[in-house]
């Protein structure tokens, strides 16, 4: 998120009984690597948003490593 909007949004995860669980199938190496990762799942919010009363919605990213 930028500097612009810091401050003009709120994130709030909700639950969805349809992504309560996520399976990927992995080598025990890249389950080890996506672990270390700082942060499993990303949001995007772009400066091209505009805050409002109502309730946006967002698909989240999930942050696997490159290898």
């Amino acid at each position: 998120m930028s500097q612009n909007l810091q401050g003009k949004y709120r994130v709030e995860l909700r639950e969805d009984p349809m992504a309560d669980l996520v399976l990927v199938r992995a080598t025990a190496a890249a389950h080890q690597e996506y672990d270390k990762m700082p942060f499993h799942m990303l949001l995007y919010i772009e400066d091209s948003d505009k805050p409002s009363r109502n309730t946006s919605v967002r698909e989240v990213v999930f942050n696997f490593p490159q290898e």
